[in-house]
């Protein structure tokens, strides 16, 4: 999978789809952190239409502290409804893997 690919927002994917994806962001990410290029500026657009740039390390910060407000949310709605949320913490995940 290239990393120049336009995926769309909401877009479905099939279970071993995601599997592939998730490997291949890891993969992606990896290679960014390890090309120690965290201050190189991406060019990207968001679902404004409008052009943004920043830089690699402060896409990185954002993704994993975004993927952590998500989390959240979904534990708080499971809550509300009497149900206890699985444990999703880094750690806990790579324990088990």
């Amino acid at each position: 999978m290239q990393n120049n690919e336009h995926w769309e927002i909401w877009q479905i994917h099939s279970v071993p789809m995601m599997g592939d994806l998730d490997e291949s962001n890891h993969s992606i990410s990896k290679d960014m952190l390890l090309k120690d290029n965290s201050l190189k500026m991406i060019d990207f657009q968001m679902k404004d239409n409008n052009d943004y740039s920043c830089m690699i390390k402060d896409i990185m910060f954002h993704i994993i502290n975004h993927s952590n407000y998500h989390r959240a949310q979904i534990a708080t709605e499971l809550r509300k409804q009497e149900i206890e949320p699985i444990q999703t913490d880094y750690i806990k995940y790579k324990l088990l893997i």
